[in-house]
């Protein structure tokens, strides 16, 4: 064949949907030609697709179905998008100001008055 298949179509074949006569087409393409030769992960996720998976231990799956369950409270409450426009809103500030990193400033601006950041040096007054 002087044609190479499409992703759809070696997709197709990996996943099942292909007549018998159309995946063994396909294989024998990709077995023999020098530019699809690497494409032979068909053959791997053809046979991945075959196996069953193991069951998901009942202690992990209770584990996600709180984690999913507490997300949609935060969700539906309004919560985690005024956590995500409060975190937007600080990185925006960040990136505006120049307050990251190592060049962060020792004083930041709060808007109503400057104030110490913790760790900045302090006047030595006694002197």
């Amino acid at each position: 064949m002087s044609t190479h298949y499409t992703a759809d179509e070696l997709a197709d074949a990996a996943a099942g949907v292909l007549t018998p006569d159309q995946t063994a087409e396909v294989d024998r393409h990709v077995v023999s030609c020098p530019d699809c030769s690497g494409v032979a992960a068909v053959q791997t996720v053809r046979s991945l697709l075959a196996e069953d998976a193991a069951p998901m231990p009942d202690q992990v799956f209770a584990r996600l179905g709180a984690a999913v369950t507490a997300e949609a409270g935060r969700r539906s409450s309004g919560e985690a998008a005024v956590e995500l426009a409060t975190r937007q809103a600080e990185h925006a500030k960040r990136l505006s100001t120049g307050t990251f990193g190592q060049n962060a400033p020792t004083k930041r601006h709060t808007g109503i008055a400057e104030v110490d950041s913790p760790g900045a040096s302090q006047p030595n007054l006694t002197s």
